[in-house]
């Protein structure tokens, strides 16, 4: 299986010990954001920066990925990838609810009082408890 993605994306090695590797492509106007996750990586030959990826996770069952960046090809050994495509494409197809300044006031007041031992109580108290 190979998956195919534009734009520019940037590496970030997790640091020694941590094992993670990610190929972040960061969201835009136009583009929505994507991050390639690698788990367990042992080793990879990735520069800091790719233009467009290419990643065949064919190979994947010996620990071993194939990335594609324009004419070259790196070699990154891991466990396994995770694909994670921001939900910013998704805002206008789900609204967030609306809610009423009033309600909204209630609310705060009623988790701020919450806090404390005598808001506890009379919330209890309201409730008839």
């Amino acid at each position: 299986m190979q998956q195919e993605f534009s734009g520019r994306f940037e590496v970030v090695d997790a640091g020694a010990g941590s094992g993670g590797l990610s190929l972040e492509r960061r969201a835009r106007r136009d583009v929505s954001g994507i991050a390639l996750l690698f788990a367990d990586v042992a080793s990879h030959d990735l520069p800091r920066q790719l233009d467009g990826v290419a990643v065949d996770a064919a190979a994947s069952a010996s620990g071993s990925f194939s990335v594609r960046s324009g004419v070259a090809n790196y070699h990154v050994a891991a466990r396994s990838l995770q694909i994670h495509e921001s939900a910013q494409i998704y805002a206008h197809a789900l609204p967030l609810a609306r809610f009423p300044f009033s309600q909204r006031v209630l609310w705060t007041l009623l988790l701020w009082s919450a806090r404390f031992s005598w808001g506890q109580s009379l919330i209890r108290r309201l409730r008839g408890n």
